[in-house]
Formats: C-alpha cells, structure tokens, sequence
C-alpha cells in the first residue's frame, strides 16, 4: 500500500485534458485547411456547372441566385425536361410499331431475333406459329381513314385468344394493312367479315380487304410473300369494284397470253405519235382501251397496261407544250395516285384527246371534201381491199388526221366504223342470196383474208358468217 498526494494526482489529469484539448485542435485546425484547399481547387469547375446550366436553362424570372439555387433549378428543369421525354416517346410508340411492322411485312427484316429485338420496345408480340397479312382498301380520304384505323384499332383488343394481329398504315394513303398470327384452325375470312360489316356500319364506308395464304413463317421472308399475295388479291377486289373479303387462294385469274398483242398496239402508238396521225392515234387508244376492259386481263397487267399507255401518251404530249403547267399538273395526277378501271379508261381518253387536238392545230389547213364527193368515191372503192384512210385522204389531197377528223364530222361516225358496216351489209346480202364461200364473200367485199372479215362480222352482228348463213337457212 502507497499514499499518493490529491494534488499530485489532479495535475496529471490535467495535463491529460491540456493534451486531449491541443489534439481536438489540431485535427479541427488539419479539417479546415483540407477544406479550403478543396473549395480553392474545385470552386472554377463547380462555377463552369453553375454558368453552363445557367445558359441552357435560363430561369424565367430573372432575380440573382447563387450557386446551390442555381443547380436546384435546374435539377427541377431536367426532371421536367425527362417527364416530357417520356410522354414524347410514349406518344411515337405507335408510330415506331407502324414502322417495324411495315419493315416486317415488305421483307426487310433478315431473321426473327433481330425483329424481337425491337418488337418487345415497341409492346409486339407473337404468341402463334401461323401467319397471315391482310390489306384492307377504300376509297375514302384522310379523314376517313383515320376513322377506319381507330376501328380497326379497337378491333384488336376483340380478336380471340388464338389469334393476335396490328392493323398499321400502308405507303398508300387508301390502304391498311394486317399482320396476323393465329392457330391452324382460326377463321381469319369470317373475322375479317364482321370487321367490314363493321366498319360499314360505323363509318358509312365501303371496303375490300384482300387475305393472303396463311403459312407457318419459318423467317420473315414468309410473311413478306403473304404481304405480296394480300396486295394482289385487294387490288383485284379494288379493280373490279366488288367489295368484298377475298383469300388468295380462291382468286381465280385465268392465264393470258395476250403481251404481244399489247406490246405490238404500245409499238404503233409511238409510231403514230410520232407521224403525227390523230385518226390512227384515237383508233390506237381505243383498241387500247377495249384490251383494258377485258375480264380475262389480271389486275397487276390492267395497270401495266395503263402506265405504259399514259407514259406514251404524255411523252407525246411533251413534244408540243413542254412547260405547260396544266399538263405537268396532269401528269402528276395519272401517275401519283391508285385508280378504279374506269378512272384509268378516263385519264387514258382525256389524255389522247387533248394530244389528238394539239396535232390537228400545228398540222397545215387542207381543203375539205364533200358529203357528196365522199359518197361517191366510197361507192367506187368502198369494196377495194385497198382502200383505206390513206388512200382516201391522199385523193382529197388532206393529211390523215384532217381528213379523219373531216370525216367524222361530216359522216358522224369514224371512217373504218363507216367502211366495215358497209362491207358486212353488203356480206349479208351475199349470204343471203347466195351459195358462194366465205372466202369469195370476203374478198368480194373488201377483205384480204377469211379470218379478218369473219372477226368483224362477229363484232358487228354477234354471230360468225356461217352461223348467220345457217339461221337465215333455218
């Protein structure tokens, strides 16, 4: 045991405290310089901040702040900024579905993988092996297909468990289209039914929706031949006005070979353009237009058809009036739009008229003939095998146009019209009154062959010389 002194003791917890104290002091003293020299070092890029978001979100009231107000506002700007981002994107999802469908359906999508990729963004998913596209046309303008597009729309959310699909718009203004997977044994026909039925009902509007063969799409590339053969059955359907749901199966096209008689029609055409013969010109696109409205030509020919016929026409129409704005507003008119069959026969004859005009005014003025004089010299070479507008026109001393067109106007019907009706009168009377061949009666009345006069005796009666001869017997 040892007795130690109170103020022995006393003075070492003070120098305890006093060294406790200078510690405390000098770790506070060691804080306070390493925060001035990190203010000091990092205050310009701190300020640059506060300047940049000064500029790019300039505050609406205009009052002084300093640097943590600053940045509080635009913390509170960029939050904004990001809710409007989202709503935006949130409102192009549908536009950025078109799109991807679209891509899908024309065959620019190589694989499956890479359109899941995309699908799952834009909220598409497949849930069957079987495919099927659609294209649903009309006739109705942008509004009304906005109509028909939000029924459509709503349409989707009534389609069965085994079947889903998205309607999406078209390149062309008039058309939608239907990206559809469903089971083997879905009934895509009779659905698409009760839609037209319904759309009909809702918008007043007509519609015919082409279906193509439903096939297990192993790839895209599947789906893009649906697409092509959905496209060809709606534009039969839109051709031949019948509106109505039609499966590319059950087209029935029947074969033609009829392309180098179009072909060799396109040929004299340029030729007769190019000789400046109205009457040959207007005969040319008449027959043109008669293969045209023939039931047996497939749609996708019925437009190759007009488009080479019209490019012809206009290309013609250019040799005279170049700069004409009514014309060039014309031309935009036949080739930037989707037309009926009749539409087409329309701009077909509207066109060939005006270039028939414009030939018929730079051509010299000719002297006329006579109904008498023309009488009379159709009587003496009428049955000629020979005569012909040429012939004629060269007797007169008229171009063939003039005297076409002279022709028309003084007789009130074309001059082959005139010719081949006074030929097959007289045929008939032969057949009539006497036992002699077809052969002899066509060559008696101005033909160079049996097949061409037995043609325009069934055109113009509707029966062949041997069936007339054999009723006229009976």
């Amino acid at each position: 045991m040892s007795l130690l002194p109170v103020s022995k003791s006393l003075q070492g917890i003070r120098t305890i405290q006093l060294n406790t104290a200078i510690l405390v002091g000098l770790i506070l003293l060691l804080e306070v310089f390493i925060i001035y020299v990190s203010i000091r070092k990092n205050y310009q890029p701190i300020r640059r901040l506060v300047d940049l978001a000064v500029h790019v979100f300039e505050p609406q009231e205009r009052k002084p702040m300093n640097e943590i107000d600053t940045i509080k506002y635009t913390l509170e700007e960029l939050s904004q900024a990001n809710s409007k981002l989202d709503e935006h994107v949130r409102g192009s999802l549908p536009i950025m579905r078109d799109n991807l469908l679209f891509e899908l359906v024309s065959g620019h999508i190589p694989d499956w993988e890479n359109f899941e990729q995309e699908a799952c963004r834009v909220g598409i998913r497949f849930h069957h092996d079987n495919f099927t596209v659609a294209v649903l046309c009309c006739e109705a303008d942008g509004a009304g297909m906005d109509k028909i597009l939000a029924c459509c729309r709503e349409y989707e959310g009534l389609l069965p468990d085994d079947a889903q699909g998205y309607f999406f718009k078209s390149i062309y203004q008039q058309e939608l289209i239907l990206a559809c997977s469903h089971t083997d044994d879905f009934p895509i026909k009779s659905c698409l039914e009760r839609l037209q039925e319904e759309i009909l009902e809702r918008t007043g509007q007509q519609t015919a929706i082409g279906i193509g063969k439903p096939s297990a799409a192993q790839s895209p590339v599947d789906l893009h031949l649906s697409y092509l053969q959905a496209l060809r059955t709606a534009e039969f359907l839109r051709i031949r006005k019948t509106g109505t749901v039609l499966v590319f199966d059950n087209l029935e096209v029947p074969q033609t070979g009829a392309v180098s008689y179009f072909a060799e029609i396109l040929q004299s055409l340029e030729l007769a353009i190019l000789k400046n013969d109205a009457a040959m010109l207007s005969s040319l696109a008449e027959r043109m237009i008669g293969y045209l409205s023939n039931d047996s030509l497939p749609p996708h020919m019925i437009r190759s058809v007009y488009l080479n016929t019209v490019t012809v026409i206009f290309n013609g129409l250019q040799r005279f009036r170049h700069d004409d704005q009514s014309l060039l507003r014309l031309t935009e008119a036949a080739f930037n739009h989707r037309y009926t069959l009749e539409q087409m026969i329309g701009i077909i004859r509207e066109s060939y008229a005006k270039l028939c005009d414009m030939i018929s005014e730079t051509l010299p003025v000719s002297r006329t003939a006579t109904q008498e004089e023309i009488l009379s010299l159709i009587a003496e070479k009428g049955m000629d095998p020979n005569c012909s507008l040429q012939m004629m026109a060269d007797y007169f001393d008229m171009s063939v146009s003039n005297f076409s067109h002279h022709f028309k106007k003084t007789m009130g019907q074309n001059f082959k019209e005139y010719i081949d009706q006074l030929r097959i009168q007289k045929s008939i009377q032969l057949l009539r009154d006497s036992a002699e061949t077809l052969e002899s009666i066509s060559q008696q009345v101005g033909y160079t062959n049996t097949s061409s006069f037995i043609r325009s005796f069934k055109k113009m009666v509707g029966t062949t010389p041997g069936q007339y001869r054999n009723t006229h017997k009976a």
